[in-house]
């Protein structure tokens, strides 16, 4: 499993809520809960689709 996926080279990176969790060993629920807590920061860094 990968940490950051992409389609092909013109397109963006892209990680999951769920490889986040694989590599970190945070539930998802507490992923979700930082996500949600800092989605303006995360917005500026690209896309953020759930």
């Amino acid at each position: 499993m990968e940490l950051v996926y992409y389609k092909g080279l013109q397109d963006e990176p892209y990680t999951t809520v769920d490889v986040i969790c694989d590599f970190t060993d945070i539930t998802r629920h507490a992923v979700m809960v930082l996500i949600n807590r800092y989605k303006n920061d995360l917005s500026d860094l690209g896309v953020l689709s759930f």
